[in-house]
């Protein structure tokens, strides 16, 4: 079958430009993890494995030092799914309300791993353009970001996805990060409260 220059037969437009988009929030959600780990004195890796609409992404930051004396773990690795929201969301009782998908809902709330596994979200403004001319260090001076362990949190009924709900408080900086690294490496569990 022949086709015309120009023609693409693969995703329509709209999809594409959703995609290119979700990839840009997912790109930046990792420049922004990645620039509070090097300052926070953490390797950050990428898993190149996101979903298939590039709304969510993983990080991984290596921590390779004693972190407290009475710490048991001195070599680990913490897990970030990363999720960006354009819109300014209304925190309702101080949190965050985020849409999240059940399967990785379910990944994050299992409590047979070893090391809790976070969600760091970042609220984005909601111009595209300012969007696109912050750097990761502007979202942070902003204090954007915010992170969530929903390990031990209940299963859910819902089928699709679920709602979770992001304390306003858990501010996510470099200060931040060392102190989830210092809970873990002493064996410390996250209060989960929806």
């Amino acid at each position: 079958m022949a086709t015309t220059a120009g023609q693409n037969l693969g995703a329509p437009a709209h999809a594409r430009a959703i995609r290119n988009e979700n990839n840009s929030r997912a790109e930046l959600s990792y420049a922004y993890l990645h620039a509070l780990a090097a300052s926070a004195g953490f390797n950050c890796s990428y898993d190149e494995n996101r979903d298939l609409d590039g709304s969510c992404a993983t990080a991984r930051l290596d921590i390779r030092e004693q972190l407290d004396p009475q710490s048991s773990l001195r070599e680990f690795r913490l897990e970030f799914h990363l999720l960006a929201m354009i819109r300014q969301p209304t925190a309702v009782r101080s949190k965050i309300p985020c849409a999240l998908e059940v399967d990785r809902y379910d990944r994050l709330r299992n409590t047979s791993a070893a090391v809790p596994r976070f969600m760091a979200l970042l609220c984005l403004p909601e111009d595209p353009e300012s969007c696109l001319s912050l750097s990761a260090e502007d979202l942070i001076a902003r204090r954007c970001g915010r992170w969530l362990c929903l390990q031990g949190a209940p299963e859910t009924s819902d089928t699709v996805e679920t709602t979770v709900r992001v304390p306003v408080w858990n501010v996510l900086t470099p200060e931040a990060l060392r102190e989830i690294a210092r809970r873990v490496s002493l064996g410390g569990r996250f209060f989960h409260e929806q």
